[in-house]
């Protein structure tokens, strides 16, 4: 069963650029990165492994955190991608920060306790009110990106009036506080409301029902800003030069309009909790260096909601529909912005097809992210039924066939970030050829095992099944043997000399061999080359612990035999 995030990621195909190590000397990948970093004139390099993210295990994770004198260098992190066993750099991301110790010659004349009482009376607090006290030395960085150690100090304060997190970075150098806010996230001291409609009923925006509105204060007033998106209240009008993010006040903003309780605040809400969702599970932002932008109440009862290259725009409606701000609506139009910022692809025959299709799994995703799917597209606005999705119009049929090289591109791309996961690639590949779509070839994309090689941190679960191809040496192959193993279970293998797309078919003969834990198998065909594993399990918990390992025994050498009897 696919999981929501594993259904959006098979279609948010990302593009990794390979990089090997230098000159043919096998070195080790990961101790080669760090003295190529350390040349670079950085601080030393603290490494912690984490497990792959590919349930086939291709990729090893390395985090990188730069420290300095022993101080952890705060926000400066590089995470290295690598095969496990090939010592091969796949991948390299982060911020690398050169030069840091010319900077930060000497210790801070600031001491800890110092800095606490700094921050204490920066925001107004007694010491016996604070607890749970946080004091970390840490190297910062100032808007001149210049180096200088500062503390980290975070209290929490539990009073009759509402509870606080206070966070601040202090200057190590001088006492100043040069950056605080309130990291106590659960409640809704400063700013609350109400969004939703009459047919969904009221959202309440409370840290309870739904999480709080992260806005940005001015005086009295909430500003529809944040680092992730900002709401721009058109009022009517359709002028592009309205620009100005909406303001109201903090305990109940005043926008209803054709029986929705507040179109900004749901705006605000869901277009957070999009940029947020895509933070988290694939770590990229949906505007490239630039937050989202929605405006709402466009003219006077627009029924519709679009994306314009610039921002997302939502009409107030009227009729049988609410305005245009439930959470699978406003994902689709986003979903449009992120696959133009991201992947090129037009909207556009065929590739719009598929443009408008992620548009509309992305709708789907967001609602079941904030509250639940229900997979009908736009229920929360009609007043009565759900949103027809495609037009069914004969005439834009070739836009969904696959006579475009573009599209075969990107259906083949779709496919290996499939194999990737670790799913079924028999489904997809079913319902393209449905629609007359033939997928292309993806066993160059199958993991190949060497003879007697171990790979670990492999993944596997009942819908996890990672596939790999193993190469034998035809005629002089005696037996294989494959084991595999897990500290959480049995782990189940299959072995047959189909593909990996005809591995996942029940009806397709082929299987040779399979077992739990370890399989071999006696080879009479002496045209066997290849043989394809599949790993799973019964067990719907993902196991990250999996171990394989397969090998082949050649024929004993024949003996010579004269060339004429």
């Amino acid at each position: 069963m696919f999981t929501m995030k594993t259904l959006l990621v098979a279609l948010l195909v990302g593009l990794l650029q390979a990089a090997g190590v230098d000159g043919a000397t096998r070195v080790d990948a990961k101790r080669h990165l760090l003295q190529r970093l350390e040349e670079l004139g950085g601080p030393p390099i603290v490494p912690s492994v984490r497990p792959g993210v590919c349930p086939s295990g291709t990729s090893w994770g390395l985090d990188l955190r730069l420290s300095s004198r022993g101080r952890q260098v705060f926000d400066s992190q590089i995470t290295v991608e690598s095969d496990p066993v090939e010592q091969e750099i796949v991948d390299i991301t982060g911020s690398f920060v050169k030069d840091i110790e010319d900077d930060t010659g000497g210790q801070p004349s600031v001491y800890p306790n110092q800095a606490l009482y700094a921050v204490l009376q920066e925001m107004g607090d007694n010491r016996d009110k604070a607890n749970d006290i946080k004091i970390e030395i840490k190297i910062f960085l100032d808007e001149n990106s210049q180096a200088f150690p500062g503390y980290f100090v975070q209290y929490l304060v539990e009073d009759d009036i509402r509870p606080r997190r206070p966070t601040a970075i202090v200057d190590g150098r001088d006492g100043r506080v040069v950056m605080k806010w309130n990291s106590l996230s659960t409640l809704c001291p400063d700013a609350q409301g109400v969004g939703g409609n009459e047919k969904v009923g009221r959202r309440v925006f409370d840290g309870e029902q739904f999480p709080c509105l992260e806005v940005t204060k001015d005086g009295e007033e909430c500003v529809l800003e944040n680092r992730w998106v900002k709401v721009v209240n058109m009022d009517g009008s359709k002028l592009y030069n309205i620009t100005n993010a909406m303001k109201y006040d903090c305990h109940m903003a005043n926008d209803s309009i054709n029986g929705a309780y507040s179109p900004a605040l749901d705006a605000f809400f869901i277009g957070t909790r999009i940029v947020k969702m895509f933070s988290e599970w694939f770590n990229i932002t949906v505007i490239k260096d630039n937050k989202l932008i929605l405006r709402v109440h466009y003219g006077i009862n627009y029924t519709n909601a679009f994306w314009n290259g610039a921002n997302c725009t939502f009409g107030d409606s009227m009729g049988f529909l609410f305005p245009f701000v439930a959470p699978d609506t406003v994902g689709h139009e986003v979903g449009h912005a992120l696959i133009e910022q991201h992947s090129g692809l037009l909207w556009y025959q065929e590739p719009g097809a598929i443009n408008e299709a992620f548009a509309d799994i992305t709708g789907e995703v967001i609602e079941h992210y904030i509250s639940g799917h229900d997979w009908m597209v736009g229920m929360d606005i009609v007043r009565g039924g759900t949103l027809s999705g495609v037009p069914r119009l004969p005439a834009r049929q070739s836009d969904v066939l696959a006579s475009d090289v573009h599209l075969q591109e990107r259906v083949c791309e779709l496919m290996k970030s499939v194999y990737d996961l670790g799913q079924n690639g028999g489904i997809y590949k079913e319902v393209f050829e449905h629609v007359g779509i033939q997928v292309c070839e993806t066993e160059d994309h199958v993991v190949g095992l060497r003879n007697n090689q171990t790979y670990r941190n492999l993944h596997v679960s009942n819908t996890t099944r990672p596939v790999f191809t193993f190469g034998l040496p035809g005629e002089w192959t005696a037996k294989f043997w494959v084991k595999a193993s897990s500290q959480k279970g049995d782990v189940h293998i299959t072995v047959s000399n189909q593909t990996w797309l005809q591995a996942y078919d029940p009806d397709t003969p082929g299987i040779l061999v399979e077992g739990l834990g370890s399989v071999s198998y006696t080879v009479t065909n002496r045209k066997l080359y290849h043989v394809t594993i599949t790993l799973s399990s019964d067990s719907a918990d993902l196991w990250d612990d999996v171990v394989l390992e397969a090998g082949y025994l050649c024929l004993a050498a024949q003996p010579n035999k004269p060339w004429l009897l």
